[in-house]
Parts: C-alpha cells; structure tokens; sequence
C-alpha cells in the first residue's frame, strides 16, 4: 500500500448538499411568493386610485352637464360651485373628492361660445385648506 489516500464522497456529504439545495430552493421559492404578493397588493393599489380618479370625473362630468342646464334655463346654480369673472369671461371651479388624499378639480370657461374646460387637474389636500 502507497502512502496516498483516495479522495472519496461519502454518503454524508451528498445528504448535507441536497439539504442545502433544498433549502436554498425552498428560500427562493418563498421570497419569489413574498414578491409576488407585494406586486399583487400594489397594482391592487393602483386600480383602486384609477378607479376613484375616473369615479370623480364622471362626477365633475354629471356637474358640468347640471351646470350648463341650469344657466340654460336661468335656474341658480349648485351653491358649492365657485364663481369669478375676469374680462367679460365667467369662470366656474367644481372640485370632486378622488380619495383621502386628494381631489380633481375642473375650471370651466363661459362665454359667448359656451362653456369649455380650460383645466382639468388633480390638486392633492393641504392640512391648512381641507375644503
């Protein structure tokens, strides 16, 4: 016999290493799940913020249309409609709430041609302004 020993696995060592590939495995697959959920609870998110803009401008749409019937046929308009005139051009500000956060709000242009939307914007509530 030579004084060189054979270099050999025993089987204690392929156990160690497939229970170190199941557990790497096992840690992927549950941060890959922990990923997905977390996608899935932000497009969640995301839908219900879409859905509340589009809500609040169905909204503001349903009021301009009141609004030009109600100047239409001289009735007073809806008292939570602000009103101002700059160089013979009347200007109306409807605001609609979109969430807790913020708000939509519509400027609409009348004048000898009719009434128009001159801005459309989202303007987010201040702690000093809450109206």
């Amino acid at each position: 016999m030579s004084g060189a020993r054979e270099l050999r696995i025993h089987v204690g060592m392929a156990s160690l290493v497939t229970i170190f590939s199941v557990l790497c495995l096992t840690i992927f697959a549950v941060l890959t799940l922990l990923s997905a959920r977390s996608e899935q609870d932000l497009s969640e998110i995301s839908a219900e913020a879409i859905r509340s803009y589009y809500a609040a401008e169905a909204a503001v749409c349903d009021r301009t249309a009141a609004l030009q019937a109600d100047l239409e046929a001289g009735r007073p308009i809806d008292p939570t409609i602000a009103v101002w005139e700059e160089a013979d051009v009347r200007f109306y500000r409807l605001t609609e709430p979109i969430d807790h956060a913020r708000r939509l709000e519509c400027i609409l242009r009348s004048d000898a041609n009719g009434i128009t939307v001159a801005a459309l914007r989202t303007v987010a509530y201040s702690a000093d302004n809450t109206d």
